[in-house]
């Protein structure tokens, strides 16, 4: 289903909009995380992610600026604390990575999108959904990423300026 991608990647800049709310920036990260599911290949064929299924704990004490743009779409700016915690649910070994961006994502009416973001942050993708080649299903980038995605969920462009780490391949039994 193209539309997975494109559900998944918007909610991880909009759990910022749930935690902006929250807390200073110098306080402690919220105790509760945002809980996100991807469905591993072995069950979800070209729908899944990694091999094997894998949570995501993601907490956020960022602070999200949004802003209506005159075309109609959204631009959603995020800043701040970020924290995930990626699990291999077969054999329950995890990593913590910081995501804190900074980090630009403009979502347009037609539910396509783009990010513009630097630092630190965590991507995914579909199988089905991870063309341009060289995009990984979930990723950990550090650097500058940039990356537009279709009104159907398919990557459309995909540039990095920095390194990327294949986190499936980090979690693999």
């Amino acid at each position: 289903m193209r539309t997975t991608r494109t559900s998944l990647v918007i909610a991880t800049a909009a759990v910022g909009l749930v935690a902006g709310a929250g807390p200073a920036q110098g306080d402690p990260l919220p105790t509760e995380p945002q809980t996100i599911q991807l469905p591993g290949t072995d069950t979800a064929g070209d729908d899944g992610y990694c091999p094997f299924a894998v949570t995501i704990d993601f907490f956020s004490n960022q602070q999200v600026t949004e802003t209506p743009l005159p075309n109609g779409a959204t631009e959603f700016r995020f800043t701040g604390h970020a924290e995930a915690i990626v699990i291999n649910d077969k054999t329950g070994e995890s990593i913590t990575y910081n995501v804190s961006g900074p980090g630009r994502q403009t979502v347009f009416p037609d539910g396509s999108f783009t990010i513009d973001a630097a630092g630190p942050n965590l991507l995914w993708t579909s199988v089905e959904n991870s063309q341009p080649a060289g995009v990984l299903q979930l990723a950990y980038t550090t650097g500058r990423v940039r990356l537009a995605v279709d009104e159907n969920g398919q990557t459309a462009s995909y540039r990095l300026n920095g390194r990327s780490t294949d986190v499936c391949a980090e979690l693999a039994p």
